[in-house]
């Protein structure tokens, strides 16, 4: 099997997974121009990111220096894993911030300060190897943690993140699933 454009597969999962692939007119065009890439559309499963989202929104917060936090990247890491990725690891480092951000709420202005002295935070890093170009990478990305800006630091515990940025990390476990088991030419 020859490996499948890297670049435009990963445009169109993106986009498709980021809409729920609520329509098939977007597999049919992209089928015009590359019939594989067609097919890893059609894979995509509402059912699947809704559930991601779900377990995401599930750990009631996933604020910095948490224990769900800690918890959500394990199971991250988990689920590359069952997907069959041999590469996950985590990239540690501290986070060391003294922030204020305000948000309005009701028409009232909420300031809030957020200070980390030295608090561990993990990346969740999994790997794809290329098999024609390795050397060629392409970074997907997102964050798993959240943050709800009109509590202050302490009140963390209710930061579901739904659409900040759960619905992210779902597309990007979606991603994920599929590509698990399709020859790509570059590295993921």
């Amino acid at each position: 099997n020859m490996a499948i454009r890297l670049r435009f597969c990963l445009q169109l999962l993106a986009l498709a997974t980021m809409l729920g692939r609520s329509s098939t007119s977007m597999a049919v065009q992209a089928a015009a121009v590359d019939p594989d890439v067609a097919g890893l559309i059609a894979r995509v499963n509402a059912d699947s990111l809704e559930a991601s989202v779900g377990r995401l929104v599930g750990f009631g917060t996933r604020f910095i220096g948490s224990d769900s936090n800690s918890a959500c990247s394990s199971w991250l890491a988990g689920r590359a894993a069952n997907y069959g990725y041999r590469s996950v690891r985590f990239d540690t480092f501290l986070v060391t911030v003294d922030r204020r951000l305000s948000v309005r709420v009701d028409g009232i202005t909420v300031a809030n300060r957020y200070v980390f002295q030295g608090t561990p935070q993990w990346n969740v890093v999994v790997t794809k190897p290329g098999i024609l170009r390795p050397r060629r990478k392409i970074v997907v990305g997102g964050h798993y943690d959240t943050i709800s800006i009109d509590r202050d630091q302490d009140g963390q515990d209710v930061a579901p993140g739904a659409d900040d940025n759960a619905s992210g990390i779902a597309a990007m476990l979606e991603i994920a699933r599929i590509l698990a088991a399709v020859p790509l030419e570059g590295t993921v």
